[in-house]
């Protein structure tokens, strides 16, 4: 199924993401994104905040991932901001790889779309040197 077409947990996950003032940018990654799901594989979303929302986001302490259940389904959520993927394209990581098939839902204006593409062709690092 097309990650676009009608997918509940999907269409849920968008619309909160729709109506919140801070977001400018939502993407499905994972297997999803990549098109490779089974029923059974969870959601993977990177929720893209202004750069603003996420330094404030840090000050408050708030947490970078969070996993919640929709319905049946695993959902995880991790925080990034346009600043966050432009660094990810300058000095890559063992995360970039994540961004290769990542399908962008939400677009508003901080071009997620060419962060991605700015992301996606770098080489991963060995997830052993992470940071």
């Amino acid at each position: 199924m097309d990650a676009r077409s009608g997918d509940p947990v999907v269409a849920a996950v968008l619309g909160e993401a729709q109506v919140d003032a801070d977001t400018v940018g939502l993407l499905l990654a994972g297997s999803r994104g990549a098109g490779q799901a089974d029923a059974q594989s969870d959601y993977d979303f990177v929720w893209v905040l202004s750069d603003l929302a996420y330094q404030d986001r840090a000050e408050r302490g708030g947490p970078w991932d969070v996993a919640r259940r929709i319905g049946e389904h695993k959902v995880e959520l991790s925080f990034a901001s346009p600043a966050v993927l432009r660094e990810l394209a300058e000095r890559p990581s063992w995360r970039n790889s994540d961004y290769a098939t990542a399908v962008v839902l939400l677009d508003r204006g901080a071009k997620p779309r060419h962060l991605i593409a700015d992301i996606a062709p770098s080489p991963p690092m060995n997830p052993s040197t992470r940071r």
